[in-house]
C-alpha cells in the first residue's frame, strides 16, 4: 500500500478499481518487473500508481518510457 506523505508526482496505471483487483495487478506487474508499482487507497478510490517522483518533467520521462508498453497508454500524472 502506498503511502504519501510528501508532495510529488505519480503515474496513475489504473483507477478506481477493487481492492482485491488493484492488489493482484500490483502483484503482476511486480512479476513482469515493475517494481514500483504500488497500491494508493484513498477514502473515495482505489487507484494502482507508479513511482514518486520530485517533478512533473520527471514524471512525464518516466510516463513516456512506460507508455513504450502498449497496456499503459491510458497512464496520467497525479499531484499529491
Amino acid at each position: 500500500m502506498a503511502s504519501r506523505t510528501a508532495k510529488g508526482f505519480t503515474i496513475v496505471l489504473a483507477s478506481k478499481v477493487s481492492k482485491r483487483n488493484a492488489s493482484t495487478y500490483v502483484a503482476d506487474l511486480h512479476r513482469r518487473g515493475y517494481a514500483s508499482a504500488q497500491v494508493l487507497f484513498t477514502k473515495s478510490n482505489n487507484q494502482v500508481v507508479y513511482g514518486n517522483y520530485a517533478t512533473r518533467q520527471e514524471a512525464s520521462h518516466a510516463m513516456t518510457e512506460l507508455r513504450q508498453d502498449k497496456e499503459f497508454g491510458e497512464a496520467w500524472i497525479m499531484k499529491y
